[in-house]
This record gives structure tokens, sequence and C-alpha cells, in this order.
């Protein structure tokens, strides 16, 4: 039953919601998010008070400011 959980767990890829004011750095933060398997960037947003009303949103597993 545990390995069984584990392999599932394994294919679940983390939702990520990323902000900074600068969209290049956005930009760059998705593409090396996304060069894993295991993490989707669920949404972006280019201040504080977005990241907030997407947070609330989407429900991402992270929030990186």
């Amino acid at each position: 039953m545990a390995s069984h959980l584990v392999q599932v767990l394994h294919f679940v890829r983390a939702k990520i919601l990323i902000a900074d004011d600068q969209k290049e750095v956005l930009n760059v933060l998705r593409r090396g998010l996304e060069a894993t398997t295991s993490l989707v960037v669920c949404g972006e947003a280019l201040n504080g008070a977005e990241a907030v009303v997407k947070a609330a949103e989407l429900h991402p597993d992270l929030v990186i400011l």
C-alpha cells in the first residue's frame, strides 16, 4: 500500500505561483522551474497585491515572491 502511494505521489506536480515586478525575471523563473518534471507554474503576478489575489484563486502549493 505504501509503495503504491509513493508511486502516485511521484507523478503529482507541485503548482507554483511566481511573482516579480520584472517580466524578464518571471520568464527566467518559469523556464527554470518547468525544466523539472515535478513542478508546474500555475500563475504569475507582477506585484504582491496581484500575488495575493491569484493565490486565493489558484491555490498553489508554493508562492515565490
